[in-house]
């Protein structure tokens, strides 16, 4: 029985040393703020229950698709070897993502040769991104897009409703022009010199397509775009020669644009033409 005591004493000793020495484990706080299309903030508050917080190399976070994002994500990692950082805060910005997305974060420490993490996995989706169009698209106001900025982003459609009318009066309107983008207000002059309400320029004013009420007549440099984009490129067939547009070629006529040939010509403000509405996206 002497002989056994001191074995005892030593088993007790170390078995209460064991209790005693506190379990290592990761706790944290972790949010995802500012989320866009491609990107999103993550901030993390984290602390290492350890007995020797010195041995911490680095903290950061996982983040992918997958609902265990360890498995194939990417990570975001904080290195401080050698170094007490039992409790850290991270900051970061993560980018590339893509748009329409779940993906999942889960934050980690590197303790001594251990590899830690936390027991929380958060989620976030990303937002959809813009829409981009290419010439000869189904525009976003139903009609057929026929110019775009780089990106394709934000660009013009023309609507496929073909009209037949006229301007609506006789008088001059000052400060129209042909070039371009410059239909909404060459209509918005015709408008206020001409206020009739079956005016081709009012139809395609009041015209709601798609819930879009923000188209109008289109200028001779529109009608140029519409025969390059659309026409020499088979997207749209016109079903006549000259088009109307909102374009003034004298006190008392309009510029007139041949879709089909691309020749101009100008029509007096009282003789019906065919036409359609145009807008921005």
């Amino acid at each position: 029985m002497k002989n056994i005591l001191p074995f005892l004493i030593i088993a007790l000793t170390l078995l209460s040393a064991c209790e005693n020495e506190p379990r290592t484990e990761v706790v944290s706080y972790c949010n995802v703020t500012n989320v866009g299309d491609a990107s999103a903030d993550v901030f993390v508050d984290g602390h290492i229950f350890a007995h020797n917080p010195e041995y911490v190399q680095n903290w950061g976070f996982y983040y992918g698709t997958n609902p265990d994002p360890k498995i194939d994500g990417k990570q975001h990692q904080v290195d401080y070897y050698s170094r007490d950082y039992q409790d850290i805060t991270i900051n970061h910005t993560i980018t590339g993502l893509t748009d329409s997305t779940t993906y999942y974060v889960q934050v980690f420490c590197n303790y001594g040769s251990d590899h830690y993490l936390s027991d929380d996995i958060i989620s976030f989706q990303t937002v959809a991104g813009p829409t981009t169009y290419s010439i000869g698209d189904t525009g976003p106001g139903g009609g057929i897009v026929f110019s775009v900025n780089v990106g394709g982003l934000t660009g013009m459609e023309m609507s496929p409703i073909e009209y037949f009318g006229n301007w609506g009066c006789n008088w001059n309107v000052v400060g129209t022009s042909s070039f371009a983008g410059t239909g909404a207000n060459n209509t918005s002059l015709i408008l206020a010199t001409c206020p009739s309400a079956t005016s081709a320029p009012a139809i395609c004013s009041n015209l709601i397509e798609s819930g879009y009420d923000d188209w109008h007549l289109p200028s001779q440099g529109d009608l140029t775009l519409i025969r390059t984009n659309l026409v020499n490129n088979s997207f749209w067939t016109p079903a006549t020669g000259y088009y109307m547009s909102s374009s003034q070629s004298s006190s008392i006529s309009y510029l007139t644009y041949d879709l089909m040939n691309g020749f101009s010509g100008n029509t007096t403000k009282l003789t019906n033409s065919i036409y359609f509405a145009v807008r921005f996206f």
